[in-house]
């Protein structure tokens, strides 16, 4: 199956994180949401396994995404995550369209 995922990441502490060659970042506790797409048609390319990566524990996965670093810490959880099976590549229209219903 193809398509774009969003996870909803639960954060809770306030931590300090050191993102691959980034610097440290302060991550406040809260809900963050993730967007990433995956058009494979085999391997980890494909949006189930992309999903199940994701939600693996550290212990269990090389840090390769950003996304890895926070999601490694164990104050960090995804709950809920939202599938979207489609062939097209969503990613930056959802993220566009959550900037527009958003606070910030």
């Amino acid at each position: 199956m193809k398509g774009s995922y969003i996870l909803v990441i639960c954060l809770h502490e306030n931590i300090i994180i050191q993102i691959g060659s980034l610097d440290k970042i302060l991550f406040s506790k809260g809900y963050y949401l993730y967007i990433g797409s995956a058009l494979g048609n085999s391997g980890s390319s494909t949006l189930r396994n992309r999903v199940k990566r994701h939600s693996l524990s550290s212990m269990n996965k090389k840090t390769h995404w950003h996304i890895d670093y926070l999601l490694n810490n164990s104050f960090s959880n995804i709950f809920p995550l939202y599938l979207i099976p489609t062939d097209q590549n969503y990613e930056c229209k959802i993220v566009n369209e959550l900037i527009t219903i958003s606070d910030g």
